[in-house]
């Protein structure tokens, strides 16, 4: 099913602020993979180490992991503003966390344009077509894995409480990667 071609739209599917309870499968593999990354990167551990957890016991395959850790060291070094990854056990989705779901979701549907739409919003020209590329790659292991966004529905969550979690550490003033 064809996406939205509106790139600076969110992901119809997706809402920013949405419960990451409500996700599927895949979308939460995708989710939780960044967060990992991230959460490697600002604990100043090699992202290299650990994050890759959640990517294999999903059966992705080496390839589309290094492919991963490339899209997100190429983020962290190259990307245009600063973007918000949220700690491993924030509840609720970030517009950029949405976004990059989404990406994975239009490659897997054969909709480079629309992927590399989207990521214009977040890197430089040059840095496009090796992003869109690795992001890609990761699509292809995923869905041989059997996890496809955007195939299972999202799962209704009752409204949340008032949210008591903090995202950000003390000495870091925002939930950013760059």
């Amino acid at each position: 099913m064809p996406r939205d071609v509106d790139a600076e739209a969110p992901s119809p599917r997706l809402q920013a602020e949405m419960s990451v309870l409500a996700l599927p499968a895949a979308e939460t593999v995708i989710l939780a993979a960044a967060r990992f990354w991230v959460g490697a990167l600002r604990a100043r551990a090699a992202p290299a180490r650990n994050w890759p957890s959640v990517l294999v016991a999903a059966g992705v395959d080496g390839e589309a992991i290094g492919a991963f850790h490339a899209f997100m060291l190429r983020l962290a070094a190259d990307a245009t503003r600063s973007l918000d990854v949220r700690c491993a056990n924030c509840p609720s989705l970030s517009p950029d966390e949405a976004m990059l779901i989404d990406v994975v979701g239009a490659l897997q549907d054969g909709q480079r344009w629309y992927a590399t739409l989207r990521c214009a919003d977040i890197l430089p020209a040059a840095a496009l077509v090796p992003a869109v590329a690795a992001l890609g790659r990761l699509g292809r292991s995923l869905d041989a894995a059997g996890l496809r966004v955007g195939r299972e529905p999202l799962t209704p969550v009752a409204a949340p409480a008032p949210p008591v979690h903090r995202c950000v550490d003390e000495d870091a003033p925002q939930p950013t990667i760059h």
